[in-house]
């Protein structure tokens, strides 16, 4: 399905069941052509009609949302140059790429993933790289190690995409060689050496809307921020977790060891 878009489809106006496509949305561009829906079902003479609408329907049930599962990626059983299962990955084949390598790795792996961004890339957010979660209720860790380079500008983030838009929790940047978190000052982090980050938040009844992070750098003992805020106080649960490449040059960060579950 190589042709396909992962991207609004601009309706009218969802919140109110107007699911018209915009002049802009990119669902023409690929050639869908727009029908009348509401003309769509049982078409006859006016009993024929009627017997349709007038059967009995069952009562509808909707199977309840799957756990949560528990991601422990360590990258040591996907082959060097593939993608790695289990994620989302997405790229414009433009010379940026998300690929399995042995260049370097965290701790006792040899293996870690690499995020590859490239000049003239169609949108800016490619690449990025995305986990789907189910976490509704709870206490949620998330856990993993990040090899920047000096000129790094990452998106990290934690999103409630059930609706449209979607609400971000948990997030910060890198940008340059400084972390950016909300209310702080930028943080100087060096490139080309290994960085372990540690976050915690409540999602669903957990929710208080702040978040907690431990960021671990080379010789250095853990520095500890407590109550960040998250972006949006309109976060609830927990379903995309992601990394976006922002550069509009060349340039590649690693990731490595991501965990995420219930506390």
């Amino acid at each position: 399905d190589e042709n396909s878009l992962v991207i609004d489809p601009l309706f009218v106006n969802p919140e109110q069941y107007d699911f018209r496509l915009k002049p802009t949305s990119p669902a023409l561009r690929l050639g869908f052509k727009p029908f009348d829906y509401s003309q769509a079902g049982v078409y006859g003479d006016p009993a024929w009609i009627q017997r349709a609408q007038d059967a009995p329907m069952p009562t509808l049930q909707v199977a309840p949302d799957p756990p949560p599962v528990s991601i422990n990626d360590t990258f040591e059983s996907d082959p060097v140059g593939g993608t790695p299962g289990g994620a989302e990955v997405h790229v414009e084949n433009k010379g940026d790429s998300i690929r399995i390598t042995d260049e370097t790795a965290a701790g006792d792996g040899n293996h870690s993933l690499k995020i590859t961004d490239a000049a003239g890339l169609q949108y800016g957010y490619n690449p990025h790289y995305v986990y789907r979660t189910n976490y509704r209720d709870g206490l949620v860790g998330n856990s993993f190690d990040l090899r920047i380079a000096a000129d790094s500008l990452i998106n990290f983030e934690w999103r409630d995409w059930y609706g449209n838009p979607y609400h971000t929790g948990p997030a910060f940047e890198i940008r340059q060689g400084r972390l950016i978190l909300p209310g702080q000052a930028p943080l100087a982090i060096p490139a080309d050496r290994w960085l372990h980050f540690d976050l915690m938040a409540g999602v669903g009844r957990k929710n208080n809307g702040r978040w907690n992070l431990s960021v671990i750098l080379p010789g250095q003992g853990p520095l500890r921020f407590a109550g960040l805020g998250h972006r949006s106080d309109k976060f609830q649960h927990l379903n995309w977790v992601g990394f976006t490449s922002n550069n509009t040059q060349p340039t590649s960060f690693y990731l490595d060891n991501l965990r995420l579950d219930l506390k």
